[in-house]
């Protein structure tokens, strides 16, 4: 496996709050697909099936908490731990530098005029409105969390 790409999806994962993917999930890894690519010999995962990101499942995605093999055994390995550790910092500080909320707000924006007009929507525009503001909570408060759970 290409190690450095994989904690980095591991960390984007525990970032959106991605509790239904390979990394976290409580059913099972699920939504990837890995490709070998033949060039570097090298095995990567793909992601899909993100309808889950930004959120929340429980209190909170205990980043440390994994549920994927592979990131099981990097955890438990102290150096492989550490570079995860040092991935998700670089995550938070990534996702720190932008926006979420003005980001969230401009999904849906985007998506709004659309929701309105299906005729055979499954929710309410009530509940489309209501879930945006989830996913912005989620978002605004998530590089707090991550920090602080990288503080323990």
């Amino acid at each position: 496996i290409d190690l450095p790409r994989f904690l980095r999806y591991c960390a984007y994962e525990a970032a959106v709050w991605q509790w239904d993917g390979y990394c976290y999930t409580r059913f099972g890894p699920n939504n990837f697909r890995t490709y070998h690519d033949p060039a570097g010999d090298r095995f990567h995962l793909i992601p899909w099936g993100m309808d889950m990101s930004w959120k929340p499942h429980e209190p909170s995605l205990d980043v440390f908490d994994a549920r994927g093999l592979i990131l099981q055994k990097c955890l438990a390995s102290p150096a492989c731990g550490a570079a995860y550790r040092a991935e998700l910092a670089a995550v938070a500080d990534a996702l720190a530098a932008r926006d979420l909320a003005a980001m969230v707000d401009g999904w849906a924006a985007q998506a709004r005029p659309l929701v309105v007009m299906d005729p055979r929507k499954e929710v309410s525009d009530a509940d489309f409105e209501a879930a945006v503001d989830v996913v912005r909570e989620v978002a605004v408060g998530r590089v707090a969390d991550l920090r602080a759970q990288l503080a323990r």
